[in-house]
């Protein structure tokens, strides 16, 4: 992902986006496309900088309804638009489904998705008993295996209590 359509600004279509993305001035260059959850391709006409989130506007959004039925859409690029990774690095969607196991190699559970932070970002792990957090830091999370499919972590107790509401 690389950004969250926000409100709408002004009357014209434009919106503000929640970038997720260390570069954000070249990822939504004019001309840039993306794609929303569903595959429906957008193509940045205009983005501007501001003092808070950049606001942009795409090409066919032409209007204040139209902008406001983007809200809340998360905003993706191709695969192959990535930059190369490092060896020790991954994209968040890659840990998606991976098995989260303990150091023995016994089964904590299955990553369901990765919340990106400003500080940190965290896996959300699911197994048979809920759903629990776990911040990707290396005193955790021990190894990110994504070929061998699999997350390694060393957690305290109480860590793996499922989340209520």
């Amino acid at each position: 992902m690389v950004g969250r359509i926000g409100r709408a600004h002004g009357i014209r279509g434009a919106v503000v986006v929640d970038p997720q993305t260390d570069d954000p001035a070249s990822r939504f260059a004019s001309g840039s496309q993306m794609f929303l959850e569903d595959g429906t391709a957008m193509v940045v006409n205009r983005y501007e900088a501001t003092d808070r989130s950049p606001v942009v506007t795409f090409e066919g959004v032409d209007s204040r309804e139209h902008a406001e039925a983007l809200r809340g859409r998360s905003l993706y690029i191709a695969a192959d638009a990535r930059r190369p990774l490092a060896e020790d690095e991954f994209w968040p969607d890659q840990m998606i489904g991976l098995a989260v196991v303990d150091p023995t190699g016994a089964p904590v559970g299955m990553v369901s998705d990765v919340e990106t932070g400003l500080s940190q970002d965290r896996i959300i792990v699911e197994n048979s008993a809920g759903t629990f957090i776990v911040p990707l830091v290396a005193a955790l999370v021990l190894e990110v295996d994504v070929l061998g499919r699999r997350v390694v972590v060393d957690l305290p107790p109480g860590l793996t209590d499922p989340i209520t509401e």
